[in-house]
């Protein structure tokens, strides 16, 4: 494999994304986007009478507290000895005695995202799904057992995407979606139950000549619920979200069928 191009789309103050064009051994062209973190990290692990240093810090990727190990990005013309000793000494105030370097490894290759989807009838379609699926890195699973494939995938720390408008096993949460009574698919609820992973509300918006991709806020569930309540809970939020990105945007939602006559419940 080669990379025959590649162009920055994207350049802000700590990263950076870049599109690639790589050609692949049987001679077909993908096309990835590449997060850059303009430059390498080194993170210590300190060891003070026997016993592991943590520092406690904010993330706001997660918007909570975690405990880590003292890290970060290696300036201009550091060595990483020598960025894991300022770090330790920025972060606790502590100096090493002895450093020994362990290895030095990628954080983060790649990512892949799981998904659960239905064949499709035409075979052109489906070869051109397959097609952006090998483009963007995502493995779908069948319909009939796909449950398993997407946990493990987010097991691994993998990312699950799963279509939830649609009860297609008629075995859903029965919820509120303008002000009529319908089911909506649990298996997203399901899976961030047992997995105690985060979910997000994700959709895309035509605007002017392209896409835009919205998310919204994680949805706050305690996991410590019961996982049928777990689930009325997951599936009224999602049910809500969706409802309010339908009003934003009315003109860009179809059903060509009548869905509420289709999932209608008591």
């Amino acid at each position: 494999m080669k990379v025959l191009r590649k162009e920055t789309v994207f350049k802000g103050k700590l990263l950076s994304i870049v599109r690639k064009e790589v050609e692949n051994s049987d001679g077909s062209v993908w096309v990835r986007e590449v997060v850059t973190y303009g430059g390498s990290a080194s993170f210590i692990v300190p060891v003070y009478n026997e016993k592991f240093i943590f520092v406690k810090q904010f993330r706001p990727t997660l918007e909570d507290f975690i405990l880590e190990f003292p890290a970060g990005r290696i300036e201009e013309n550091e060595t990483p000895e020598r960025c894991a000793i300022r770090e330790l000494e920025e972060e606790t105030g502590l100096i090493p005695k002895n450093l020994k370097f362990v290895f030095e490894f990628y954080p983060s290759p790649g990512f892949v995202a799981h998904g659960i989807g239905l064949p499709q009838k035409e075979e052109d379609v489906e070869k051109f799904y397959e097609e952006l699926r090998k483009r963007f890195n995502v493995i779908v699973h069948p319909f009939q057992g796909g449950f398993i494939g997407a946990y493990k995938g987010v097991k691994n720390g993998d990312i699950a995407t799963i279509v939830s408008d649609r009860d297609l096993n008629k075995d859903g949460v029965c919820v509120e979606f303008f002000e009529k009574n319908v089911t909506f698919p649990k298996g997203a609820s399901v899976l961030a139950y047992r997995t105690k992973v985060n979910s997000v509300f994700a959709t895309l918006i035509r605007e002017h000549d392209g896409y835009k991709v919205y998310f919204s806020e994680k949805f706050d569930i305690d996991f410590n619920l019961e996982e049928s309540e777990f689930s009325k809970q997951y599936v009224s939020k999602f049910a809500s979200v969706l409802e309010k990105f339908v009003r934003m945007y009315p003109t860009q939602w179809f059903h060509f069928f009548d869905y509420f006559e289709e999932y209608k419940c008591s």
